[in-house]
């Protein structure tokens, strides 16, 4: 809500695919830790960090990134 008014009402999935950023949040575990790193979802296929992370096996989450909705306007 921006100034008592809702700018933009869909279903979170259509916002998400309208809005959303082309990332991905992934948390780690290291050395009793939770780190997080962001990586662009686009060339995630390329991405030797990610590849190394996939087989270490301290992946504790992975989260597409949705921007914020307060700057989000109808136009």
């Amino acid at each position: 809500m921006i100034d008592g008014e809702l700018p933009v009402i869909d279903a979170p999935k259509a916002l998400k695919r309208a809005h959303g950023k082309r990332r991905v949040r992934i948390e780690v575990r290291r050395n009793g830790q939770l780190e997080s790193q962001e990586l662009e979802l686009d060339t995630l296929d390329e991405n030797e960090s990610f590849e190394d992370l996939l087989t270490s096996g301290d992946i504790e989450t992975i989260h597409t990134e949705l921007k914020s909705a307060r700057w989000i306007r109808h136009a």
